[in-house]
């Protein structure tokens, strides 16, 4: 290898000791599996670096830019190869990296500053992976210096690299900013840096963001920069791609590079210690008067005795114990302007209302450090729906500024985010902002059924204090030093307590005391039932009016995909409070009768949200087939045995004949071979009166290549079906318009998705009829041969005793949902213990024993870790029974690739939304009765 020029070599020591705190590491790499040929192979400069790119003991991998490289790798579809210098120091392998960047020996190269030289030099892409900050860090031992007044020391002295010439520039600028009176300490080399620190000749020390040190705190960052992977010149494709790639995470995953820098570069303060100053004012301000602002649940509010509950009233409360200050509350006047409460000079916090440097600045009022963010979400009239932006009416809360800034007509502002949720129910405004926690905590207690939810990723509002802008800064300090010491751990146990200090009634409190309750439920039925019906209506009318069906479809499918999740949360509410309060004892017979009727409305009304929902899926191309070996012979005679019931019921006689040849083990998808078998085998019983007959007839012929080719018979004695409809039948929403089905209620849908499945296995489907006499299906479906043993057969019935005293961690965020769940689960005898997000979850199952935890039920979609992520944490932990726990997704996202997404993850099961006991007894006996004998083995 030829060596750099001179002057090359000059640029790049002193690049090296611009960026020596971010660089990518790892051995030399290439995967054992075999090379995808589609994949292409990059080659990256991969010199050592801790936090950034690091190498264990064990030579794994690991850092910010490595797990960022390897999440590029996923989108862009590379094969990544790494190339490291072992026994170089660390210029060195700078060096190296940089020269085989030029060379053409590596393709990439990461954390790289920008600049007219260096863009000379290399390809750069449009879009940079991380800021890199200018910080000034002290010992997190020195209690005396803060973020809130070390511009008050005069002379600050800091101790700075002699030759980082432009983040000394950089310090200069930033003095002069914020009126600093700083002296510098030259220093040679960072380990000169903290000895000046430890010895006392410097206060503070003048580093990057991404240089992690050990026992530091930050007291203030300035000056970002962007950093990038770079190519040498001729590479603008793979450019291109590494673009594409980091746009697609910003747009799929806004807060993976959040993520990243809190896993390797967040400093927090190691305990709650205060200053000698902060002691002094907490002596001489024993009581310090807070003004809240009870609109703000869950971050403060009065709940029904009239006790202050909230994440902010319990944080503050937690502050004063360990600060030993006690805290004298005072509700705020709603009927006066909450600005002039709060600047009056009476209070010394102000809690409630969302950080906003607006309404800070406007009322002398500073920020404290945030104790949370947490995500905004849109709701939406559904008559709003196709208005245009530029039409539509903004409900604000006072004192609130717009987050997102979308064009619009006019804000109307209301008193409290309850008003606000009530206005726009109503129609008196099209939409409003809240986070989710505030909707989770007002929507469980009111209807809106005239709202739509829409997760607005990337907009948050932190929620924190404010204290009026003096010259005494001691209380902020403290403040700002609790939630900075204080792990997410914590701080979402003070969201737990408070979103469970509302109030909710028992069930049969809801049944005896709430005679109104069948009839509130049956409107929200009817609700949903006119949505699936009027989209029915809509596409029937559409495709005979004109030929844009296609546009029609491809509205519905889009607004189906959204709703899908939402549709099902309030389902699993209804269908799941529904079945808990009939198995309460001493129910009044009336509300009984009742209850049961809506049951099976309930879940009649599920099958017609299925069917519309997948045919969504068919006309979006989701679905995917599970192909998985199965005996043919056994899997007919089971669905024979499951549809036999129905004809008994009916009194039709119905009769399975079968080829004498014992059909081999073959590859199909049974969910779905399932669905077709039912749908033709239980229409056939349905339209044949009683008495009547329904024929299956299964045939299977062997061919060659390994395949077998099966046919399906379905013959009855039914109604039959009109000539002039047969061509008709299997297309969306048809029905057949005679006075003999009146009674056969149905959405339509249902024989196209049967004949949708079929074409997608590669089969047909025929249907022959006679008016009066009976029909007769018939399917042809060919499937490979498979030389596995038979599959397991399925799970024996579920055994209480066997559930009985298991211990389940239940990740569930949704209040309701997660009454619900503890219900079921307790009724059969198992151990609960409940977490309201990802992260919660992962922390309690670090700490607890092996085998302390029997399942998990994970929710898919939650704030902070959503249960995706959580899985993975959890199966990437380093406990013994970590890889071993069965994790079965409890979700309302129900399609396809959500069930190959957890799978995937590492669940084991996964059920949709509203949940059937049965099933998810069933699911948790199997997976358990599992993992025991397999514990034995």
């Amino acid at each position: 290898m030829e060596l750099m020029t001179p002057i090359k070599r000059i640029i790049a020591i002193c690049l090296s000791v611009i960026i020596s705190s971010f660089w990518l590491a790892a051995p030399a790499f290439a995967a054992d599996m075999e090379e995808d040929s589609n994949q292409r192979v990059v080659k990256v400069a991969y010199p050592e670096q801790k936090y950034l790119t690091e190498i264990d003991e064990n030579g794994n991998f690991n850092g910010y830019s490595y797990d960022y490289l390897s999440k590029v790798a996923e989108f862009a579809n590379w094969k990544l190869e790494y190339i490291t210098y072992p026994d170089m120091s660390l210029n060195d392998q700078i060096l190296n990296g940089l020269e085989g960047v030029q060379t053409g020996e590596a393709d990439l190269v990461g954390t790289m500053l920008k600049n007219e030289a260096l863009e000379k030099m290399y390809l750069y892409p449009e879009n940079n992976y991380g800021l890199v900050y200018t910080t000034l860090e002290v010992l997190d031992t020195n209690l005396n210096i803060t973020e809130t007044n070390f511009t008050q020391q005069s002379p600050l002295k800091i101790a700075s690299i002699k030759t980082a010439s432009t983040r000394n520039a950089e310090l200069e600028e930033y003095a002069r900013e914020v009126k600093l009176n700083y002296e510098l300490v030259g220093c040679e080399t960072v380990n000169e840096q903290i000895e000046a620190l430890k010895s006392g000749s410097a206060d503070a020390m003048l580093k990057v963001s991404l240089e992690f040190l050990p026992n530091l705190k930050q007291i203030a960052q300035f000056a970002p920069r962007p950093f990038y992977f770079v190519s040498g010149k001729g590479n603008e494709e793979l450019i291109e791609e590494l673009d594409e790639a980091i746009q697609k995470i910003h747009v799929t995953d806004p807060y993976f590079e959040s993520r990243l820098r809190s896993k390797y570069f967040i400093n927090t303060i190691a305990d709650f210690s205060l200053s000698e100053a902060e002691v002094a004012y907490v002596a001489e301000n024993p009581k310090i008067q807070v003004l809240m602002f009870p609109q703000y649940a869950p971050f403060s509010f009065v709940d029904k005795k009239g006790k202050l509950c909230g994440m902010s009233v319990s944080i503050l409360n937690e502050i004063g114990k360990k600060a030993n200050i006690e805290f004298e509350y005072h509700v705020a006047d709603e009927n006066q302007n909450i600005s002039k409460q709060a600047t009056g000079g009476k209070y010394d916090i102000i809690l409630g209302p969302p950080h906003s440097n607006t309404y800070a600045e406007d009322n002398g009022l500073v920020l404290s450090h945030p104790y949370l963010e947490a995500n905004l979400t849109m709701f939406l009239n559904k008559s709003a729906e196709t208005k245009p932006k530029s039409e539509r009416v903004l409900g604000l809360v006072n004192n609130v500024p717009d987050p997102i800034g979308y064009e619009y007509k006019e804000i109307r502002y209301y008193d409290t985010i309850e008003e606000c949720l009530e206005a726009v129910n109503k129609g008196e405004a099209d939409y409003g902002y809240a986070t989710r926690y505030a909707l989770d905590y007002y929507t469980s207690e009111n209807s809106h059924r005239q709202l739509l939810y829409l997760d607005l990723s990337g907009y948050n509002r932190e929620v924190g204090f404010y204290v009026p802008n003096t010259e005494n800064c001691e209380l902020l300090s403290i403040i700002n030093k609790y939630v900075r010491s204080t792990s997410q751990k914590d701080i979402h146990s003070h969201l737990s307590l408070a979103l469970s200090q509302k109030d909710y009634g028992g069930l049969r409190e809801i049944a005896n005391n709430n005679p109104m309750l069948t009839i509130v439920v049956a409107v929200s039925f009817l609700s949903l039932i006119m949505l699936t019906a009027m989209m029915a209506i809509y596409s029937n009318s559409n495709k005979k009016r004109n030929r844009k069906l296609q546009l029609a479809y491809t509205a519905k499918s889009d607004f189906l995909s959204r709703m899908s999740h939402d549709m099902r949360t309030p389902m699993n509410g209804i269908i799941g409070l529904t079945e808990l309060t009939l198995d309460s004892e001493n129910l009044v017979p009336e509300v009984a009768d009742n209850l049961s009727k809506i049951d099976e409305s309930a879940h009649y009304l599920l099958s017609l949200i299925n069917d519309t929902l997948d045919m969504n899926k068919i006309e979006s191309n989701k679905i995917v087939l599970n192909r998985e070996p199965t005996n043919l012979n056994s899997f007919f005679n089971q669905m024979i045995g499951v549809v036999r019931v129905s004809a008994e019921q009916k009194h039709v006689k119905l009769v399975f004949t079968a080829s004498t040849k014992v059909p081999p083990m073959v590859y199909l998808d049974k969910m779905r071979v399932q669905q077709i078998f039912f749908n033709l085998v239980s229409n056939a019983i349905k339209f044949t009166p009683e008495n009547g007959t329904v024929e299956v007839i299964g045939e299977w012929t062997f061919l060659e290549e390994a395949q077998v080719k099966t046919k399906l018979v379905i013959k009855d004695t039914g109604i039959g079906i009109n000539p002039e409809f047969i061509p008709r039948i299997f297309e969306p929403f048809e029905q057949e318009n005679d006075a003999t089905i009146v009674n056969y209620a149905g959405t339509g849908l249902g024989l196209a998705i049967v004949k949708n499945l079929i074409e997608l296995m590669g089969g047909t489907i025929s249907v022959r009829s006679e008016k009066g006499i009976g029909s007769e299906f018939t399917v042809e479906l060919v499937f490979d041969r498979a030389n596995e043993q038979i599959a397991p057969e399925l799970g024996t019935e579920t055994s209480e005793v066997c559930l009985a005293g298991k211990r389940i961690l239940l990740c569930e965020d949704h209040p309701l949902n997660t009454q619900i769940a503890i219900k079921m689960l307790e009724k059969k005898g198992m151990i609960v213990e409940h977490a309201e997000n990802g992260q919660v979850a992962v922390e309690l199952f670090r700490q607890a024993k092996p085998y302390y935890y029997d399942a998990v039920l994970m929710d898919i979609r939650m704030p902070v870790m959503d249960g995706i992520a959580a899985t993975k944490a959890i199966r990437e932990l380093d406990c013994v029974d970590a890889q071993t726990v069965p994790i079965i997704a409890m979700t309302a996202n129900a399609f396809d690739e959500d069930v190959k997404k957890s799978l995937d993850a590492g669940m084991n099961a996964h059920l949709a939304k509203p949940v059937d006991p049965k099933q998810m007894f069933q699911i948790l006996h199997d997976l358990i009765s599992r993992r025991g004998s397999e514990s034995t083995d």
